[in-house]
C-alpha cells in the first residue's frame, strides 16, 4: 500500500529565486516614454511581476501593463493591455503546468526558500535526467539525487527495446529532502534533442492523507474544436486537454475532521496530488473539486478525491 499525500506550495519569489541560466528576454522591455502599436507585445520584469503583455489598443502610451489590462465584459472595453503568459524564465513557477519554461541546453535553477522543505515536484518534463543538490551554508552539500527520466513501459521485447520510440516520464518528485531551513536547492534538467522543458517546479511539504487504494480511476477532458463543415463532414481542430483523477484513500476515522479541514483550507490553494511516487500518472498538479467520506466502521472510513488539473 502507498501513502496518498499532498504537497503544500511555498511562494518562489525574486528574492528567493537566486539564480537561474534562462534568459529573460521574450519581448522588448516594456518603456514607459514609448508609443506601442495595436498588437505590439511587451514584457515586464518587475519585483513579483515577470509577465508578457499584448497592446489592446492603438497609440498606446503611458499606460503600465499591469495597470491596465483589458476588460472586454463591459462595453466599451476598458484598460489597454492583455496578459498573454509569465515570462519564458518563470513559467516553471506560475502555476500553471503546460505552460512550460523552455531552453537550449540544459535548465539550472537554484532556490533559497529561506524555510525547511521536505519535498520538490517537477512536472511537465521534457528533459533526460534531473539532478537535485541541496546545498547549506554550514554543513555544504547535504543533499544529491539523480533521477533518471527514462520510461521503459513500452518495452516488452527485444524489439521493442531495439526499435520503440524513445519516452520520457513528464513528472517527478522527491519526498525525502533534509531539513536544512538555510539551504539552496539547485535543480539541473538536462535536455532532450537540445531542450530541456519543465512546466512547473514546486516545493514546500507534505502531509499524508491516507492509504491509497486499489480503483483509481482516470479521464481527459477534451479542449478540442469539434463541429461540421457544410456537407455535415467533421472538422476536428485539436486543442490541449485537462486530466482528471479520482483517488480511492482509506484514513484512520479519528483523522476526518483534520483530513476534511485541511482539505477545505486549501479548496482554492492548488496543490500536488501524490498517488505513488512510482507511477507518473498519480501525480497531478491541480484543484480539489469533490472530497467525500464513508465510515464503515469505528477504525477506518473511505474517502474519494476528485482533483482537476491546472493545465
Amino acid at each position: 500500500m502507498n501513502e496518498f499525500k499532498i504537497l503544500k506550495p511555498i511562494a518562489v519569489t525574486d528574492a528567493t529565486l537566486t539564480a537561474s541560466n534562462i534568459a529573460e528576454t521574450d519581448q522588448p522591455d516594456y518603456a514607459p516614454g514609448s508609443t506601442y502599436a495595436l498588437a505590439a507585445r511587451v514584457q515586464v520584469k518587475d519585483d513579483g511581476i515577470h509577465k508578457v503583455y499584448e497592446s489592446m489598443i492603438v497609440d498606446n502610451s503611458g499606460k503600465y501593463p499591469p495597470d491596465n489590462l483589458y476588460d472586454d465584459s463591459i462595453d466599451p472595453p476598458t484598460g489597454a493591455w492583455k496578459e498573454i503568459s509569465a515570462t519564458n524564465k518563470w513559467k516553471m513557477f506560475d502555476g500553471k503546468s503546460r505552460a512550460a519554461s523552455t531552453r537550449a541546453g540544459d535548465i539550472v535553477v537554484s532556490i533559497t526558500p529561506g524555510e525547511s522543505v521536505g519535498a520538490l515536484a517537477l512536472l511537465n518534463l521534457e528533459c533526460a535526467t534531473l539532478n537535485i543538490t541541496m546545498t547549506d551554508p554550514t554543513d555544504g552539500e547535504v543533499f544529491s539525487r539523480d533521477v533518471d527520466l527514462a520510461d521503459l513501459t513500452e518495452i516488452d521485447g527485444w524489439y521493442s527495446w531495439f526499435f520503440a520510440p524513445l519516452l520520457n516520464k513528464p513528472n517527478a518528485v522527491i519526498t525525502d529532502l533534509p531539513r536544512y531551513p538555510a539551504a539552496t536547492i539547485t535543480i539541473t534538467a538536462t535536455a532532450i534533442d537540445g531542450t530541456a522543458t519543465v512546466g512547473e517546479c514546486i516545493m514546500g511539504n507534505l502531509k499524508t492523507i491516507g492509504t491509497l487504494l486499489n480503483g483509481t480511476t482516470f479521464a481527459i477532458e477534451d479542449w478540442s474544436d469539434k463541429t461540421e463543415d457544410a456537407e455535415g463532414n467533421p472538422v476536428i481542430e485539436q486543442g490541449d486537454y485537462t486530466d482528471l483523477l479520482d483517488f480511492s484513500v482509506v484514513i484512520d476515522t479519528f483523522r476526518v475532521y483534520d483530513i476534511r479541514r485541511t482539505l477545505a483550507f486549501y479548496r482554492a490553494t492548488p496543490l500536488v496530488y501524490i498517488g505513488n511516487e512510482a507511477y507518473t500518472e498519480t501525480i497531478v498538479y491541480g484543484s480539489l473539486e469533490r472530497f467525500t467520506t464513508v465510515i464503515n466502521n469505528g477504525t477506518y472510513a473511505e474517502c474519494s478525491l476528485e482533483i482537476k488539473e491546472l493545465s
